[in-house]
């Protein structure tokens, strides 16, 4: 398992715990609490370091296998889902005896969150964990236009909503891009055959600029399953309280 793959179950995890009924929540915490165990090697069960992701031989993952710079982004993620206090508490190992490790981690971490490694996943654990919707706003909008999902996230997974000024810019937004969607989903046939406004990729919040309007000649082609626009929509649909139309 790889950060990335880990990151995207642990948004699962944080949408059922919100949206799920009682049974579904717990599980999603109990899910939550074993991959974050796993990937930040919190007891050191799987090898000597922290912040490595191992294989069942110990052996290191074979791609993402260090955790250290999105350590925290996800200990808070790890408490909005589970409620569990261990990741409140930063352990002894990553502060002091270990200062140089700790300043690392949180060097890189600001490095992330003003957008150099992978945005998609710092605006993952941006919106999961709770951080100021400022910090998501900044790494998300420029030439993205990522915004639109990753603040209706924000909201919704902690129950937060924005100044009347700023929610009415993000809910119309919103609703321009889901407008602008084709009828018959996203695609991109190639050779100037793509979807407009943005929804000619197979998953647009975690693409750039040039993937999301079609404009890459490497990009990947063919049609693709609208998870990003339901994603949007049912989002969008929470925070306007239009619940019939959850799909």
């Amino acid at each position: 398992m790889s950060q990335d793959e880990a990151i995207i179950i642990l948004l699962g995890c944080s949408l059922a715990h919100q949206l799920g009924d009682a049974n579904t929540q717990d599980k999603a915490k109990i899910m939550c609490d074993k991959i974050l165990t796993y990937i930040l090697n919190y007891f050191f069960q799987n090898g000597p370091s922290p912040f490595e992701i191992y294989k069942p031989d110990h052996t290191h993952s074979d791609g993402g296998w260090t955790t250290i710079a999105n350590g925290p982004g996800l200990f808070p993620s790890g408490f909005e889902i589970t409620g569990d206090q261990k990741y409140k508490v930063w352990p002894i190992i990553w502060t002091s005896p270990s200062a140089t490790l700790f300043s690392i981690q949180q060097t890189a971490w600001y490095a992330h969150i003003n957008g150099v490694g992978n945005k998609d996943l710092t605006a993952t654990l941006l919106a999961m964990g709770n951080f100021h919707a400022g910090q998501i706003e900044r790494l998300t909008n420029k030439k993205l236009n990522w915004d639109t999902f990753y603040l209706l996230l924000w909201e919704v997974l902690n129950h937060n909503i924005r100044n009347q000024n700023h929610q009415t810019k993000l809910l119309d937004k919103s609703l321009t891009q889901m407008n602008t969607a084709p009828c018959d989903g996203p695609y991109n046939y190639g050779n100037g055959n793509y979807a407009t406004g943005g929804w000619a990729s197979d998953y647009r919040w975690f693409k750039n600029a040039a993937d999301q309007d079609g404009s890459n000649s490497k990009a990947t082609l063919g049609n693709f399953n609208g998870v990003d626009y339901m994603l949007l929509y049912n989002l969008y649909h929470i925070m306007t309280n239009t619940t019939s139309l959850f799909m």
